[in-house]
């Protein structure tokens, strides 16, 4: 059997950090549970991968340092 020698699953990449999927994010939340999905989103997507990371570290006052 072609699998029991030890053939793993191939990671497929994620699709990179595109402006619809953050804009919202970025948006004045409305509420404080609208402030705190997004934060949870953009969490999310700076653990998808470092190129996410990368991206919202540029966003001016998003990262304090």
């Amino acid at each position: 059997m072609w699998h029991a020698v030890g053939t793993g699953l191939v990671p497929t990449p994620s699709p990179p950090l595109s402006a619809p999927r953050s804009s919202p994010a970025f948006a004045a939340p409305q509420s404080f549970a609208a402030h705190l999905n997004a934060l949870r989103e953009l969490r999310d997507v700076a653990a998808e991968s470092k190129r996410n990371k990368k991206l919202l570290a540029t966003v001016p006052d998003a990262v304090e340092g």
